[in-house]
């Protein structure tokens, strides 16, 4: 039980670490860059949602994708702090 509420945890902070991360990359005074534009552009070609390439959806999916990115991230960060911990723990 105490496991799965360390993973729990662990996954919330990640999702919550990984949405304010987001945010503070939306609020950032720029526009989308060319290459992100393009590659939203390819990858949505790529799984069959050409429709999708109206500008309103395409902010709405780099947001999504920034968010899958930044939660990723922080798991990882999270990850290795735990590894790190546990690491040092056993010394």
């Amino acid at each position: 039980m105490r496991k799965a509420l360390v993973i729990g945890g662990a996954i919330l902070v990640a999702v919550l670490g990984g949405w304010e991360l987001t945010g503070v990359i939306a609020r950032l005074p720029m526009e989308m860059p060319g290459w992100f534009d393009d590659f939203l552009r390819w990858l949505l070609r790529a799984v069959g949602a050409a429709k999708l390439e109206d500008t309103d959806d395409m902010e709405v999916v780099a947001f999504l994708l920034t968010f899958a990115v930044c939660v990723t991230l922080i798991g990882v960060v999270e990850a290795a702090f735990w590894f790190a911990i546990r690491r040092l723990r056993l010394r």
